[in-house]
């Protein structure tokens, strides 16, 4: 025998708690988006923030949703009294890009940071972070790096790496 159960929400029983201060809240699982970079290795020498290739784009089925966002991929940061950046960006319907980092709670420079005290330094990187971006547009989330000290700095450093990045929509 074969059963199916189909839902539009699910929420626990005492409902979804109200984002507040530091935490951020959701239910159940309505979707999951995984994407996997371009392959190609994203270099820069900006201490601004630049675009990598890592991206994934979901449509959250409520305005009312949570967007879970996790980011693995390989980095590699300059020599001595250096480092960089990585961080999260998002872009609405097509709009620009804003930062996720800065918003309330979270670090104001950047969500994952690698700092050189001697050497060249290679290492995982891994971000996850909870969004709501009150809206059934599509939602398109984008890693950006910088560097810190202006040396260049690498994301998906590798021919053989692949960032990923999965989105998961939660119910809210």
């Amino acid at each position: 025998m074969t059963s199916e159960l189909r839902v539009d929400k699910i929420k626990p029983v005492d409902g979804v708690s109200t984002d507040s201060g530091n935490n951020r809240y959701g239910g159940g699982i309505i979707q999951v988006v995984q994407s996997y970079g371009n392959g190609a290795e994203t270099q820069t020498s900006s201490q601004s923030y630049v675009a990598t290739g890592t991206a994934a784009t979901i449509t959250p089925k409520f305005s009312t949703s949570k967007i879970m966002v996790e980011v693995m991929g390989g980095t590699c940061a300059p020599s001595q009294d250096q480092g960089m950046n990585v961080s999260v960006y998002r872009s609405i319907n097509g709009g620009s890009f804003t930062a996720l980092h800065g918003v309330s709670g979270r670090p104001s420079n950047s969500l994952w940071r690698v700092y050189c005290n001697s050497g060249r330094v290679q290492m995982g990187c891994a971000i996850k972070v909870l969004d709501a971006p009150a809206t059934t547009n599509s939602v398109e989330y984008k890693v950006y790096i910088a560097s810190i000290g202006g040396n260049n700095c690498q994301f998906n450093n590798h021919f053989y790496d692949h960032a990923s990045i999965i989105l998961t929509e939660h119910s809210a």
